[in-house]
């Protein structure tokens, strides 16, 4: 195995981008609710059907987040890309503070600053995946790596846009919290795929 840490650092991406997945589909169970009810929590009869899935989003987000932070740790010592995506790690969680702390518009800009972040993390974990299938010579993971930032970073460039919508037009923030739900799940995935392809390139013994 050339990159031993760089193997068991995508192993901790791939778990933490499966939990992320589960996490968007509670995030958007979240956001059917809100918009059908058309009260999101004020109304004590949708509390139970919006919360309980917004709170099992979010422990599953810390445990993804954990698991992406300690993956991109231990891959930043085999390749420097994921140092960067380590790095910007930390400024999605920040902008994510203060969105969660604050409201109205604040709270939308810090929120698309969050999602700039995760794309930016994203891109630069898959230039690290990248960087291991050229030094592997692995053409197929190289073409694989290079249609999954164009799709991926689509993706999330598009929840991002949506994330920005609501600074203008704030009564469209909860209907618009349903299609970034859908787009970072279609990111997420796409992402899985190439993880997935990089795992099983890494812990070939050449």
């Amino acid at each position: 195995m050339r990159f031993p840490k760089g193997y068991a650092g995508v192993n901790k991406l791939f778990a933490s981008e499966i939990i992320n997945i589960f996490s968007s589909v509670m995030f958007f169970v979240a956001s059917v609710f809100a918009v059908f009810s058309s009260q999101r929590i004020v109304n004590p009869q949708y509390l139970p059907i919006i919360v309980i899935p917004l709170i099992a989003a979010g422990l599953m987000s810390v445990v993804a987040f954990i698991l992406q932070l300690v993956g991109l740790g231990q891959a930043k010592k085999d390749d420097q890309m994921f140092k960067t995506a380590f790095a910007f790690v930390f400024v999605g969680v920040a902008a994510s503070v203060v969105s969660f702390m604050s409201g109205g518009t604040l709270s939308n800009i810090f929120s698309s600053i969050s999602e700039v972040s995760s794309l930016i993390v994203s891109v630069y974990t898959i230039l690290g995946i990248y960087n291991f299938a050229e030094k592997m010579d692995n053409a197929s993971i190289m073409l694989n790596a290079k249609i999954t930032i164009i799709i991926g970073a689509s993706a999330f460039a598009v929840a991002v846009i949506l994330r920005m919508v609501p600074v203008f037009f704030p009564r469209t923030e909860y209907m618009l919290d349903l299609f970034v739900s859908v787009t970072e799940l279609t990111a997420y995935i796409i992402f899985l795929i190439c993880l997935g392809r990089a795992r099983g390139m890494l812990a070939e013994k050449k």
